[in-house]
C-alpha cells in the first residue's frame, strides 16, 4: 500500500507566532519539486489579508503570497488550521490545501513576494482582525506582561533602537540596531501625503497612535520633524540625530508602511531598473 507522506504545518492563529510542524522533515529529506517551492517547515509567520489569500515569512525572511482557489475566510483563526502538502513542498499545485478540520481549502497558486507586499498584507490582516473584534467572544489572558519589541520585525520597528536616518523623496529610511531588529539594519518608512519640508528639517521622531515605542504603519502613527532654528548643519553627512528634546515640532506625516530593505528585494528591484 502507498503511504503518502504528508507535513502538516500549524499556522499560528492571529499571526505573527512561530510555525511548528507534527510530522518528520519530509522536505529535508527530498529536494525541491522546483525552484520556486518553499519548506514549509520553514514558516515562520502566517498572515491572512483577504479571503483567498495567505501571505507567509519563512525562517531565512523570504516571503510568499499564497492563493487560496476559493474564498476561505477566517483561515486562521480556525483552533488547528493545518497547512497540508506532499513530502512537505509548497509549490502552488492542486495538491496543496489547508486543512481546518471542517473543511478545506485548496492552494491554487503562489509567488514570491517583497518586504513592501508582505507589510501590505500584514496591514491589511490586522484590520479585517480589528474589523471582526465584535463578533469575537471576550477572553481573559492572565500572565506576565511581555518586555521589549512588542510588533514584528518584519513590518515595525521600535523606536528605541533608532541610530539614524534620511530621507529618499516621499519616504524616509532609518537605521536601526540590527541586534534588536531581527538582523535587519536598514527600514523603509512609507508616508502618506506630501512631505515636502522634511528635507530642511534636521530630527525625526516616529510616533506611534496607540503609545508605546513600536510604529507599524497603523492609522494614526507619524513621523515627527523637527529644525533648528540657530541654522546649525546636520551632526553627519549620511545620517541625521533622531527624538531630540526641546524643540518644537515643526510639521508630522502619516506613516503608511513600514519594513526592511532586504538585499535579495534590492537587487531585484535593481535589475527591473
Amino acid at each position: 500500500m502507498h503511504v503518502r507522506a504528508l507535513v502538516l504545518v500549524i499556522f499560528a492563529a492571529l499571526c505573527g507566532l512561530p510555525v511548528s510542524a507534527s510530522q518528520p522533515q519530509q522536505a529535508d529529506q527530498l529536494p525541491a519539486p522546483a525552484p520556486y517551492c518553499f519548506n514549509a517547515r520553514e514558516v515562520r509567520e502566517a498572515r491572512q489579508s483577504d479571503a483567498r489569500t495567505l501571505a507567509v515569512r519563512l525562517n531565512d525572511e523570504s516571503r510568499y503570497r499564497i492563493e487560496l482557489a476559493d474564498a476561505c475566510p477566517d483561515a486562521l483563526w480556525s483552533d488547528r488550521p493545518q497547512l497540508v502538502s506532499q513530502h512537505g513542498w509548497i509549490c502552488g499545485s492542486n495538491t496543496e490545501y489547508v486543512d481546518l478540520g471542517d473543511r478545506q481549502c485548496a492552494v491554487a497558486g503562489l509567488a514570491r513576494i517583497d518586504a513592501r507586499e508582505y507589510a501590505d498584507h500584514v496591514l491589511r490582516s490586522q484590520r479585517r482582525a480589528s474589523g471582526d473584534a465584535n463578533v469575537l467572544d471576550r477572553v481573559e489572558v492572565r500572565g506576565q506582561r511581555r518586555r521589549g519589541f512588542a510588533g514584528t520585525t518584519a513590518t515595525c520597528v521600535d523606536t528605541r533602537y533608532m541610530r539614524g536616518w534620511r530621507d529618499e523623496g516621499s519616504d524616509i529610511v532609518v537605521e536601526m540596531s540590527p541586534k534588536r531588529s531581527g538582523g535587519n539594519r536598514y527600514y523603509r518608512v512609507e508616508l502618506g501625503g506630501q512631505c515636502t519640508e522634511m528635507g530642511s528639517m534636521h530630527h525625526m521622531r516616529l510616533e506611534s497612535a496607540i503609545g508605546g515605542n513600536v510604529v507599524c504603519g497603523n492609522a494614526g502613527d507619524r513621523a515627527m520633524f523637527f529644525r533648528e532654528d540657530s541654522g546649525a548643519s546636520e551632526p553627519f553627512p549620511f545620517q541625521r540625530r533622531i527624538n531630540e528634546n526641546g524643540l518644537a515640532a515643526r510639521f508630522g506625516c502619516s506613516v503608511s508602511r513600514v519594513y526592511p530593505i532586504l538585499p535579495e528585494d534590492e537587487a531585484r528591484n535593481a535589475g527591473k531598473r
